[in-house]
Formats: structure tokens, sequence, C-alpha cells
């Protein structure tokens, strides 16, 4: 869910420079996005049970259509969740690294 609202508040708030939205679904209206202020990196996890391939490709086709700075990665091998290293069997260290790293690097970028 926290993925879903961070998107959507980038959309919704003019102030929001940058955003990184952890497995989240696509606003909706998906045509919001075309408010979105700011470059996005969009995390997804390939083997997702709750955001399928669908929903990305609409997220994708929505932001390429209104001319959106933004990077979607789609960690092979992964599971909704992937990054949460607590309590969670599916933590991949080396997805939640690369995706950590490049969240500080957007952050650091244009924050």
């Amino acid at each position: 869910m926290g993925g879903g609202l961070a998107m959507r508040l980038a959309c919704e708030t003019p102030l929001i420079r940058a955003v990184v939205p952890f497995y989240g679904f696509p606003p909706e209206p998906i045509d919001i996005v075309q408010s979105l202020g700011g470059p996005a990196f969009i995390v997804f996890a390939e083997n997702d049970d709750w955001i399928g391939q669908p929903a990305r490709d609409k997220l994708q086709q929505a932001l390429s259509e209104h001319n959106k700075q933004f990077e979607m990665k789609i960690y092979p091998g992964t599971h909704h969740g992937f990054f949460r290293d607590v309590e969670n069997d599916q933590h991949d260290p080396a997805a939640s690294k690369d995706s950590w790293d490049r969240m500080l690097k957007l952050f650091g970028d244009n924050l």
C-alpha cells in the first residue's frame, strides 16, 4: 500500500521533487501521473502476487505517454516485500542493496 500511496502523493503534491515507490499499485485514475513533478525510480518484484505485469505495464505506458522522467526496475527472482529484512523470508539482500543505492542517488541528485 505504501508504494501506491507514495506515487499518488507525488502526483498530487507539486512540492515533491522525486519519488521512489516500492511495489505500489499505479494511481487511479492513471492519468494523474501527468502531474508528477519530478523523477521517479519505481521498484517492483518479479514474482509479486499482488502487483502483476498488467499493472506495471499500465504505469509504464502512462508515464511514457506523459513524458515523465522515470526508471522502472523489476528485480528478478524477488517477491513482494523483498526490501523488508525483519521477519521476512522473502527478503532479498542484493535487490535491497541495489534499490537502496539507487534511491539514495535519485534523492541526492534531486532533493
